[in-house]
């Protein structure tokens, strides 16, 4: 009966697929008779929602793959502008059947309010145009914030989000490269390629982004040709990040890498001989990259007071930055109302060589190049604190996750959590040179941090041995001796698993009626022969500690076992300071 209903569920799959194509093409036809562009976005979102129609949890590695291709556009429209919609029907259709959760809720208070800030901006702004549009990118990049916070709800589908975002980054990277090497020009900007984001810098952030998920992704998995390809993929995007010769991304990708350096092996790794390994081969590949990119990325770096291949000079921004905070310190010019603004405070800023300055058609000129700077002389004083404090909420998160995780031996999510935050700290370093608070990246890293704490628990599922928990956390050392350890034994919540030391080579236990077991025996993982090592615990009474385990569950107290026959007061004393819950 099963198998016919998984049958029955294929075929309705195939002819719902079907009836979608043969649609899709309908629309298509019809469709460019009127306007090209309308055919092509009518097929291509009617071919995408069925799919996300029959497997709704699909939308998440599309998700995350589609932040690396932001200024691709289907018939005009950009990607995020046609599945940030279908993100939404798919969290709001899920949520009407069952109960969607968020993991943590700290950081989403701080975005709940920056976003409310950011929209009443729009009542003293200077340009409600540009402030609109902002205020709607900002909504979209909520939107895949929203979805990742509540639709990731297993470890598997936390790891299809991290492969897409590896995937879709080494893919992206070697776009780059292949656009650089080959010299094509309308994937260049001032010689650098732009990835599928339509500016080298914001792609060197995003590939930036994506080392440490892909580092602990790599670290993680036991199957070594996946780990081979994942270490693949970071190589291949470290080297896409040297030929976008972006200053600010080498920035970050330093720091992320000094903190990898720095921080614990068991932070992303499983052991240090891994991360010595795996940090060679970054190493080796920087060299090469920084080889054949050398002399470039040098005269990049001494140009930095000179032209701006953005088409104005960041230093020259970011003083008419503080000219507009002087001015307008506590409301600022509105959500995104600064490149209007700009002309005129460059004018009225001491110092400006408007030979390096070059405005757009518009009259406009372009973002601060700093994100801080950015909140602070758009949204004033309030503005950057709460920005800040979303991305203050968000680290704290991160780390009290990895610290959770780490203590319920679910070592996958701590190693995610410490990358996470590792990619928060990079974006925060590069966006000393970026205005990137809209950017899907960011909202997206949030969305994921929100969705780790309710996975701590599914990571080690019911009914685990001492055995899955202590693969959870990565085995035991080679100073351990679990042969002393009952491994088969059932794992309760909150229960702590202590491994004996191994025993010095040619030691024994003498002749005497009873030998010291290597650390405390734990009553609720203890086996029979464990209890029998104890004073005055025979075969009889060990066996009735067992009884009573199974009949009462786990041993909360050690002042449990006066309850059982044969122990007493006296007894109760000396075994005090052997034993442990």
């Amino acid at each position: 009966m099963l198998a016919g209903t998984g049958t029955r569920a294929r075929e309705a799959d195939a002819l719902a697929w079907g009836g979608a194509g043969l649609l899709a093409a309908a629309l298509l036809g019809v469709g460019t008779v009127f306007d090209n562009k309308l055919g092509v976005v009518l097929a291509f979102s009617l071919t995408l929602a069925v799919g996300i129609v029959l497997r709704p949890k699909v939308i998440l590695p599309i998700l995350a793959a589609s932040v690396f291709v932001e200024a691709v556009s289907v018939g005009g429209i950009t990607i995020s502008r046609l599945l940030a919609p279908l993100a939404l029907c798919v969290v709001i259709g899920i949520a009407m059947r069952r109960r969607l959760t968020i993991g943590a809720s700290s950081p989403l208070v701080w975005v709940a309010a920056y976003f409310l800030w950011a929209l009443a901006s729009f009542s003293w702004t200077i340009n409600s145009a540009d402030t609109r549009f902002k205020l709607g990118s900002l909504t979209l990049a909520l939107v895949y914030l929203l979805a990742a916070a509540t639709l990731i709800e297993s470890v598997r589908e936390l790891r299809s989000v991290l492969v897409a975002i590896a995937a879709a980054s080494l893919l992206i990277g070697l776009f780059g490269i292949a656009t650089d090497a080959l010299a094509i020009s309308s994937q260049l900007q001032d010689g650098r390629p732009n990835g599928g984001v339509g500016d080298p810098n914001l792609f060197a952030v995003y590939q930036v982004l994506a080392i440490p998920p892909a580092i602990a992704l790599a670290a993680s998995t036991r199957r070594r040709w996946l780990r081979f390809l994942l270490v693949c993929a970071v190589l291949g995007i470290l080297a896409s990040i040297f030929a976008s010769e972006s200053r600010g991304g080498l920035l970050a990708l330093a720091t992320v890498m000094l903190l990898i350096v720095v921080l614990p092996a068991r932070a992303i790794f499983r052991s240090r001989p891994q991360k010595a390994a795996i940090l060679i081969s970054v190493v080796l590949a920087s060299g090469v990259a920084f080889a054949v990119t050398g002399a470039s990325l040098i005269e990049r770096v001494g140009s930095l007071e000179t032209s701006d291949p953005t088409g104005s000079t960041r230093v020259f921004l970011w003083d008419a930055a503080w000219t507009s905070i002087k001015q307008r310190p506590v409301l600022g010019l509105g959500y995104g109302a600064f490149p209007a603004a700009a002309p005129r405070l460059l004018h009225e800023t001491e110092g400006v060589d408007f030979r390096h300055i070059e405005l757009h058609a518009t009259g406009k000129a372009r973002e601060t190049h700093n994100v801080y700077l950015g909140a602070l002389a758009e949204l004033g004083l309030p503005g950057l604190v709460l920005f800040m404090s979303v991305l203050l909420a968000t680290t704290r998160q991160l780390i009290r996750t990895s610290k959770r995780a780490r203590e319920a031996g679910a070592a996958f999510v701590a190693r995610i959590a410490n990358a996470l935050l590792l990619s928060l700290l990079g974006w925060s370093v590069a966006s000393i040179f970026l205005s990137t608070e809209s950017s899907r990246s960011l909202w997206v890293l949030i969305g994921v941090s929100l969705a780790l704490p309710k996975l701590i628990r599914k990571e080690r599922p019911a009914g685990s041995s001492i055995a899955d928990a202590v693969a959870a956390a990565d085995g035991a050392t080679r100073k351990t001796d679990l042969a002393l350890v009952h491994l088969a034994a059932p794992v309760a919540d909150g229960t702590q698993i202590v491994v004996p030391a191994r025993a010095a080579p040619g030691a024994a236990v003498g002749g005497g009626a009873w030998a010291a077991p290597a650390g405390l025996v734990h009553l609720n993982t203890a086996t029979l022969e464990d209890l029998e090592m104890l004073p005055g615990i025979g075969p009889v009474t060990a066996q009735k500690i067992l009884d009573y385990r199974q009949q009462h569950g786990a041993f909360a107290r050690v002042d449990e076992l006066d309850a059982i026959p044969g122990i007493g007061p006296k007894r109760l004393d000396q075994l005090r300071d052997l034993v442990a819950p």
